[in-house]
């Protein structure tokens, strides 16, 4: 493992999980990270507990595909999400706009 991925995992060891679920649902668009058993217990308190209410076994789950996320080797990717608001085909619209976007960005880095 380079020092790296060292430095993000040992980071990632006191970030806080409420935290790292959004980031985790952001960049993949996963409904799981929202609901059990990763939904963390509600804390009206001004300074949560810092297991959020999860186990160990699932703060680990969370740490570990949060540390998979951002040591993407592929940094330069641009991560693009694309579903139909209403129904559930748009006829290719969505992926047309995709391919286009993909193109144009490709000139860019001509």
């Amino acid at each position: 493992m380079d020092t790296n991925r060292i430095r993000l995992r040992r980071a990632l060891e006191h970030a806080d999980l409420r935290v790292l679920l959004m980031v985790l649902f952001h960049r993949t668009g996963e409904r799981r990270w929202l609901e059990p058993p990763y939904r963390p217990r509600r804390d009206v308190r001004l300074i949560a507990e810092e297991d959020a209410g999860l186990p160990p076994g699932i703060q680990q789950a969370i740490r570990a595909a949060a540390a998979e996320l951002l040591a993407d080797p592929d940094a330069g990717v641009i991560h693009v999400r694309s579903a139909s608001r209403v129904g559930t085909w748009d006829l290719g619209l969505n992926r047309r706009r995709v391919e286009d976007l993909r193109r144009r960005l490709a000139t860019l880095q001509r």
